[in-house]
């Protein structure tokens, strides 16, 4: 479920299969947030009956979609980025050594033809 309020689009989806689920909060236009590379991109874990701060992307664009596929106990989250050269390509984040990675940019391209299966939790916004 997607909802936006002021700058800020969030979803809840399960990413480590623990059966709650994780709140994501994407800095959608948010000028302290933003930049020409994209978005921020936070994850909260569900602690008792409140959110704490788990991971943040630094540079994310839409869409972002929560793939089917684990690493590590924790889904994969295709990123999608643009450049000047090329319309746009995917990432692939994977939860390795006890953390995502912080930007993405850094993270290889997906190879054309490359599946993406999942849920899209924020379409282009």
């Amino acid at each position: 479920e997607l909802k936006i309020v002021r700058n800020n689009s969030y979803g809840f989806i399960d990413l480590d299969g623990d059966g709650e689920d994780e709140l994501l909060v994407y800095k959608n236009g948010d000028p302290g947030y933003c930049g020409s590379g994209g978005c921020s991109l936070f994850i909260y874990l569900k602690k008792g009956n409140r959110y704490q701060k788990f991971h943040q992307f630094s540079v994310v664009k839409t869409p972002i979609i929560i793939s089917d596929t684990k690493t590590k106990g924790f889904r994969d989250i295709f990123l999608w980025r643009w450049r000047f050269d090329k319309f746009g390509f995917h990432h692939v984040a994977r939860y390795m050594k006890g953390k995502y990675p912080l930007n993405p940019t850094v993270l290889p391209y997906l190879k054309d033809g490359y599946e993406i299966r999942g849920e899209n939790l924020f379409s282009l916004l």
